[in-house]
């Protein structure tokens, strides 16, 4: 009897040397042979390009998938972008946009001393003069403060800037009696 030189399962045998069943049914018949007891000549061709073509397809699909898990690494994805000459996004963290300078000016036009300005709770300014300028970042708390006030005084907040969104531009805030705090909105800052 002939005997092939091919693993068992190329002649239709199982591992443990039992005939493997085909498509037909009938057990014990060579995979080299159609259903109809003729030998196909295309077999082997086919089952050498399917022995080739998945695991050539299997890597490729492995290597793709590995590929879109390394994009989503912001260093990698980074270094794609620079490399292929697209817009590279810059991380900022909060509170570290540019700085933005605006002014308030008290009414009545005098002197007060006793009025405060306050930035994240730390005092960086008082009306020693009429005008004061406050530089923040976006995101910061800006408070008036008033101590000892006799009366009543009125502080109106002016900039050109057209990226500080918050305060505006025109915004009036009233100080009134010896113990008077006023919170500005949050600073916004494009």
């Amino acid at each position: 009897m002939f005997r092939s030189r091919l693993p068992n399962r190329a002649m239709g045998r199982t591992p443990f040397g039992q005939p493997t069943r085909t498509a037909v049914g009938d057990a014990g018949q060579d995979d080299a042979f159609d259903a109809d007891g003729t030998h196909s000549r295309w077999r082997p061709v086919v089952e050498a390009v399917d022995n080739v073509l998945i695991p050539v397809a299997f890597g490729l699909l492995s290597t793709l998938a590995l590929a879109q898990m390394a994009a989503c690494i912001p260093v990698v994805r980074d270094r794609l972008d620079a490399r292929a000459g697209r817009l590279v996004a810059v991380r900022t963290e909060a509170g570290s946009t540019a700085p933005a300078i605006f002014s308030m000016y008290v009414s009545p036009a005098v002197p007060h001393p006793d009025v405060e300005v306050w930035v994240n709770g730390q005092r960086v300014a008082d009306f020693q003069r009429p005008g004061v300028t406050v530089t923040v970042r976006d995101g910061d708390r800006v408070e008036l403060r008033a101590m000892n006030l006799s009366g009543t005084v009125w502080i109106r907040i002016d900039h050109d800037d057209p990226g500080l969104l918050s305060p505006a531009p025109g915004q009036v805030y009233e100080l009134t009696g010896a113990r008077s705090r006023v919170l500005l909105p949050t600073v916004q800052v494009q």
